[in-house]
């Protein structure tokens, strides 16, 4: 991300890079000096958002969702292959099923993630899913 930073013009000076956080509550732990109560913008992947507004959320910060990485399937059609497993279906549901234990953890932790965002989460996921496979 720093690499892209500095391509897209942010001079290195600019950039406060840290490697210590191993989950997204450290990151939050990490920013919240650096920000304060200030409004910033929460860049993530588009599966991880809510886990992310949660967290940051809990520690008192005021994020703006900039989700990324959006899924976009190439065509609603039925066919006969669509009703078999593929590597892509299986790569995804694994991305579903690691942010719903992730919510899920995130919720007993007591981060802000609203129950009825969480469960409609869980059910769009699943219909998402459900195209894969």
């Amino acid at each position: 991300m720093a690499e892209l930073a500095m391509a897209l013009g942010v001079k290195k000076e600019e950039l406060i890079l840290q490697s210590k956080s191993k989950d997204t509550h450290d990151e939050a732990r990490f920013v919240k000096p650096i920000v304060g109560n200030d409004t910033f913008i929460l860049v993530t992947s588009a599966n991880h958002i809510a886990r992310a507004m949660g967290m940051f959320k809990k520690l008192g910060m005021n994020p703006v969702p900039a989700p990324a990485g959006h899924t976009i399937l190439k065509s609603q059609e039925t066919s006969p292959g669509k009703f078999f497993p593929s590597s892509y279906g299986f790569d995804k549901a694994e991305q579903v099923f690691y942010e719903y234990l992730g919510i899920l953890w995130a919720m007993l932790r007591g981060a802000d993630i609203n129950a009825t965002i969480g469960l409609f989460l869980i059910l769009q996921r699943i219909r998402l899913i459900s195209k894969f496979f």
